[in-house]
């Protein structure tokens, strides 16, 4: 006999009372009787796009998104998905050494589907990570 402890879940494995891997998924027993069944190709954890511009859904609603965009005094990114309720935060990271001191990009204005990110220059040509977390 084996156990089986998640958070509030215990689930302890005998003859009859087990999960077993099935053909393109798992099957719940309990008291011998298949009780339920999971197809791992439906069996999906949290929604992503795994690209540069991309995001990823956590399991307790949670939504990153990250990405890069060209800094200037006037940039903006626009998220790949729209937050439904709220941007918590809004990381920037400067490729290269051409954003450093005054031409630091800063996050000005945040919404649910854009972050306004800028920096002091006009020039056009300055990369910058960025990484958003909402929900």
């Amino acid at each position: 006999m084996s156990t089986l402890q998640v958070a509030n879940i215990h689930f302890e494995s005998t003859a009859n009372n087990r999960i077993q891997s099935a053909s393109g998924g798992m099957s719940f027993f309990a008291g011998g009787a298949n009780v339920a069944g999971v197809n791992s190709t439906a069996f999906v954890i949290g929604n992503s796009s795994i690209t540069a511009n991309g995001y990823s859904w956590m399991p307790n609603g949670l939504l990153m998104q990250w990405g890069t965009l060209v800094v200037n005094s006037s940039s903006s990114a626009t998220f790949p998905q729209t937050f439904p309720v709220a941007v918590l935060s809004v990381v920037v990271t400067p490729i290269g050494t051409s954003l450093v001191g005054a031409n630091t990009p800063r996050v000005i204005t945040t919404n649910t589907s854009v972050a306004n990110i800028t920096s002091a220059t006009t020039l056009t040509t300055n990369t910058a990570y960025y990484l958003a977390i909402g929900y």
